[in-house]
């Protein structure tokens, strides 16, 4: 089963298009992981842990590897990796609230765990209202 989620930037945004966007994925229920985050502009670090639930994903995660099973104990893996749009690119946050970096977040509620997928262009003025490729699972 492979999935490419695209996004509606604007969605919730009365001034139209954005350079950055966070979009909350939900909870990520996973036993164990291993995720490489940046940790500098040039370099990544590989983090590795155990359930999800309490333990949240390190800030600029461009690749998730997880355990997870079902209620009936079936055992799955599943892979996260952000992409690079045309004009956006994209990582996995642990979610936090009140949002950080002045971007708005919707919607506003939370729980320990949660995952968003931030979406930024690097400059002000390159905006877009719509992504087209965001992350792939």
């Amino acid at each position: 089963f492979r999935l490419v989620l695209g996004a509606d930037v604007d969605a919730g945004n009365t001034e139209g298009k954005q350079a950055q966007a966070r979009i909350r994925l939900g909870n990520l229920n996973v036993r164990r992981w291993v995720c490489l985050a940046k940790q500098k502009l040039w370099w990544m670090s590989p983090t590795i842990g155990e359930d999800t639930v309490k333990t949240s994903i390190p800030r600029e995660t461009q690749l998730l590897l997880g355990k997870a099973s079902d209620e009936g104990g079936q055992e799955s893996y599943v892979v996260m990796i952000p992409l690079v749009d045309q004009t956006y690119r994209s990582s996995l946050y642990p979610h936090t609230n009140p949002p950080s970096m002045g971007v708005p977040c919707l919607p506003t509620t939370t729980t320990p765990g949660e995952v968003e997928l931030r979406l930024e262009s690097g400059d002000p003025d390159v905006a877009a209202g719509r992504v087209d490729a965001a992350v792939y699972i």
